[in-house]
């Protein structure tokens, strides 16, 4: 759940874009305060390829969005499962009982890694591993659509 302290962050296609129409204030377009049901909050946009993740993870998770109840295009499980993952690996972030139970629940359901999910080292080889999967799955995408396409070289 988000608090009022923590950042709500957007993967966009275009920030330049997203930053105009959001209202929001700041001198970076990445770094953005918005107001929200009359409450000031930190906006963070990020794009592909802006490097704040992997640009084939960033892609991947701009195809695979799912929506929310609410109608919001949000990560799926098993991606936020490796976002919270990430999260862990790269700003050691410690995870609350709630956060720890999601990861078991969302890794017993979809047969993924199991393991000291708090641990920085842990966390950082199940993402990496989770990316390289990734790079593989798009470069198959392209071999096949070449396959079935070849004009398209």
């Amino acid at each position: 759940m988000l608090s009022e302290a923590d950042p709500i962050t957007l993967l966009v296609r275009d920030r330049w874009w997203a930053a105009r129409i959001s209202n929001g204030s700041g001198d970076d377009d990445a770094d953005l305060t918005v107001r929200i049901a009359g409450n000031e909050s930190r906006m963070m946009l990020r794009e592909v390829g802006d490097g704040s993740l992997d640009s084939v993870w960033q892609r991947h998770l701009m195809e695979h969005a799912v929506r929310s109840s609410d109608g919001f295009l949000l990560p799926g499980p098993v991606d936020r499962f490796y976002l919270t993952l990430h999260e862990v690996a790269s700003d050691h972030v410690r995870l609350s009982s709630s956060t720890l139970e999601f990861l078991v629940e969302v890794a017993r359901r979809n047969s993924l890694p199991t393991g000291s999910y708090s641990n920085r080292q842990v966390a950082e080889g199940m993402v990496t591993s989770y990316v390289r999967r990734l790079h593989v799955d798009a470069s198959t995408a392209v071999l096949n659509e070449r396959r079935w396409w070849p004009w398209r070289r």
